[in-house]
C-alpha cells in the first residue's frame, strides 16, 4: 500500500531531498521510478482500499504552500453592479482572503486501486478554515444614496474532488469536483446613515452578491491549482510509459 500512496505524495508533497520543477511545481527526484514500481507492483491486484487522512491532509498543507507562492491570497474580486426593485447598488475594491488555510473537514480521504479498470483514485474533501471577505458598497436606495465598508466570513463551505490516474491510457485527470455544501455566510455593513429597513434591504443584497462571488472564486482557483499537479503528473506518465 505504501506504493499506491507514493505517487501523490511525490506529486503533491515533494517529500525527498531531492526534486525536479515541472510546471512550477516541485516534485520528488524519484518520483518517475516511484510509477514504474507502482505500475508493476499492480499488476496482479484486485482492489487497494484505504483510508488515508494524514496523507490527504498534508497535501491541502502543500496547495496552502503554493496558494502563498502563486500570489492566490488574497484573491482580488472584480466589481459588482446589480439594480433592484428599491434602487441599486455597486460593491468595489472586493477580496477574498483566508483561501490559503485548506484543512480536511471531518470526512475521510480515501485512496483506492481498481484493477478492473485499471485505476488509481482519491477521494479528496476539502474546507477553508478563515474564510473572509471585504470591500466597499455604494447604493442608491429609494433616493437615499449609503455607502461604506463591508466585511465578512464564510464557514463550513465543503468541496469535494476526485483525482485519478488511469493506467489504461497513462493518463492523470480530475473526475469530480464539487461543492455539495456552499457554507454560511456572515456579512457586517460599516455606514453611518442606514435605518433597520435600508439595512437589512442591503444586507440580503450583498449577502446573495457575495456568496456567488466567493463560490465562483474560490472554486476557480482551487480546481485550476489541483489541474495544473494533475497535468504534470500526466506530463510524467507521458514520459515514461508512453
Amino acid at each position: 500500500m505504501r506504493v499506491i500512496l507514493c505517487i501523490f505524495l511525490c506529486a503533491f508533497l515533494g517529500v525527498s531531498t531531492g526534486s525536479v520543477i515541472r510546471n512550477g511545481i516541485p516534485l520528488d527526484a524519484d518520483f518517475l521510478s516511484d510509477i514504474f514500481n507502482l505500475t508493476v507492483s499492480l499488476k496482479d491486484s484486485t482492489i487497494y482500499q484505504a483510508t488515508v487522512n494524514d496523507y490527504g491532509q498534508k497535501i491541502l498543507e502543500n496547495l496552502d504552500k503554493m496558494l502563498v507562492k502563486e500570489g492566490l491570497d488574497p484573491i482580488p474580486l472584480d466589481d459588482i453592479y446589480e439594480g433592484y426593485w428599491w434602487g441599486n447598488i455597486k460593491i468595489n475594491k472586493m477580496q477574498i482572503s483566508g483561501l490559503a488555510t485548506l484543512y480536511r473537514p471531518e470526512e475521510d480521504v480515501i485512496m483506492t486501486y481498481t484493477q478492473d479498470n485499471k485505476q488509481l483514485q482519491l477521494d479528496l474533501p476539502i474546507s477553508c478554515r478563515d474564510l473572509k471577505f471585504s470591500g466597499h458598497f455604494k447604493a442608491s436606495l429609494l433616493f437615499v444614496g449609503p455607502g461604506g465598508k463591508i466585511e465578512g466570513e464564510v464557514t463550513d463551505l465543503l468541496m469535494r474532488t476526485s483525482l485519478v490516474i488511469d493506467y489504461n491510457f497513462n493518463q492523470a485527470f480530475i473526475r469530480l469536483f464539487e461543492i455539495p455544501h456552499s457554507g454560511h455566510i456572515s456579512i457586517h455593513i460599516h455606514s453611518f446613515i442606514l435605518t433597520d429597513w435600508m439595512y437589512n434591504l442591503l444586507s440580503d443584497a450583498i449577502t446573495s452578491l457575495f456568496h456567488g462571488a466567493i463560490l465562483n472564486s474560490v472554486s476557480g482557483e482551487v480546481q485550476e491549482l489541483l489541474q495544473n499537479v494533475m497535468d504534470t503528473i500526466d506530463d510524467l506518465l507521458q514520459a515514461l510509459l508512453n
